[in-house]
Parts: structure tokens; sequence; C-alpha cells
């Protein structure tokens, strides 16, 4: 039987890598947009041609990210049901593996988990899918928060940074350039990054605030309720599926203390 904690788990982690890919190269349009301070005539056009070049790759590169995202969230949620329920839809894992690339099956076995969800095992079906969903929940809320709080503080930086580069504009560059069509070109175009993250932080916090209110639901559940069970878990799934995926380095930095956060709220 095909694992499927480790084949969704690649894959998100290869759409990490592209997210993160996206990123570096957002921040190299910006630093191409700050040295058109310095530049005029043929290598204002050069900027210019950069920077439409460097977004063209992270827009397409954001396509890849997206596509994966997507792909390995619907194996998690697929897993999510085995895991619940101990079975699996044959039907609908045959045809989300064929959407899995050969690079992804080389490698996903070294993303088995064993710590997954490896306490609800003894539990009866409908009470397994909620306490999945309510732990899923709980890490959730806690990284998206601390995702936006951390983004936030880049956006912050990034405006002060811009700031800047704007009064360097007005210092180094006449008054008769300063709204030259290249320049007002690569500043619509260096907003783009600023506006991706934005999107991402609002984004954490509208998911970060539904999934506690789903956790609440959970809290006051009747297990017994299957169809209020599968409604959370199709908000779950809205939530979740709409906000950016949650940075390697974030949860490494925190699962140690979600570990002991999660345990203590259980032995209440």
């Amino acid at each position: 039987m095909i694992n499927l904690q480790s084949l969704f788990g690649a894959i998100l982690d290869s759409s990490k890598k592209w997210a993160k890919a996206q990123f570096f190269i957002h921040m190299a349009t910006f630093f191409v947009a700050i040295s058109t301070i310095f530049l005029n005539g043929e290598y204002l056009l050069a900027a210019c041609i950069i920077v439409s070049c460097t977004e063209l790759c992270a827009l397409i590169v954001k396509f890849m990210a997206n596509n994966k995202k997507e792909l390995g969230q619907e194996i998690l949620r697929a897993n999510m049901l085995k895991v619940a329920f101990g079975k699996q839809s044959g039907f609908s894992i045959a045809y989300l593996n064929t959407r899995v690339s050969s690079s992804v099956w080389k490698i996903h076995e070294k993303y088995e988990n064993e710590e997954y969800y490896s306490n609800v095992d003894n539990i009866e079906s409908k009470e397994r899918l909620a306490s999945v969903l309510q732990e899923s929940c709980f890490w959730s809320y806690h990284l998206y928060s601390r995702c936006a709080s951390s983004r936030t503080l880049r956006i912050a930086i990034f405006f002060i940074v811009l700031f800047f580069v704007g009064v360097s504009y007005s210092a180094y560059i006449p008054t008769d350039e300063l709204f030259s069509a290249q320049r007002i070109f690569i500043l619509m175009i260096t907003l783009v990054p600023l506006w991706n993250e934005i999107e991402k932080i609002l984004g954490w916090y509208s998911a970060a605030n539904k999934l506690k209110e789903v956790d609440l639901r959970i809290e006051k559940l009747d297990v017994s309720d299957e169809s209020e069970l599968l409604s959370i878990y199709a908000d779950y799934n809205v939530v979740t599926a709409q906000a950016a995926l949650i940075p390697q380095s974030v949860y490494d930095a925190e699962k140690k203390l979600l570990n002991s956060l999660w345990a203590q709220r259980k032995s209440t």
C-alpha cells in the first residue's frame, strides 16, 4: 500500500522550494530597481527588460508552486480520510497518483514520518477524523499566525528601504528624469513583490482566525453527527487550500513548542 503521508510530504516540500525560489526572484527584481538610481539612457531601458523578465519568471515559478501545493493538499486530504476510516478510495488515489512526477516517486520514502498522527490509531473512525482535524487546526493556527507576524516585519523593513530609495531618487535624479516612463514602469513592477507578500500575510491571518473557529466547532462537536463532522472537514479544506504553505524554517522552529502545547491541551 502506498504511503500517502510520505507522498504528500515530498510534493509539499517541492512546492515550498518553488515558493522560496519565487521570493529570491522577487528580490532580484528589487535590487535591479534600486540600481536604476544610478542608471539612465540605454542602461535604464536594459533594467526595464531585466525586471520584466525576472517578474515573468516569478509568475511561472508561482504557477508551478501552486500546482504542486494543490496536488499535495489533495493527497493530504485523502490521507486524512484514510487515517480516520482505515481505508482509502482506490479510484481517487489512482488518479491522484497519475499526477505525481517520477522525481517525487524516487524520493518520497525519505519523507516518511512515523509520528504522523500516531496517537489516534485506536480511536473510533469518526472520533479519529475529529481528532486529526483538531490537531491540524491547532498547529496550523499557531504556524499561520507566526508566519504572518514574521512577514509583517519583513514588509515593514521593505517599506523603510523603499522610503530611502525614494529619497535617493529625488536626490540623485534630475526632476525632468524623475517621472520618466521607464522609471515609472520599474516602480510599478517593483510593487509586485510587495503585493505578493501582503497577499500572503492577509491569507495567513484570515486562515488562522478561521481555523480557530473550526477548532471551536470541533470542541463542541457530537461526533455521532456525521453531517456536521463532514461540514467541518470541508471548511478546514477550504481554509487551508487558500492559505500559502508554511515555510519549513517556521515549522522547524515551532515544532518542539507546539508538541509541548498540544500535549498539555490533550492532558487537560
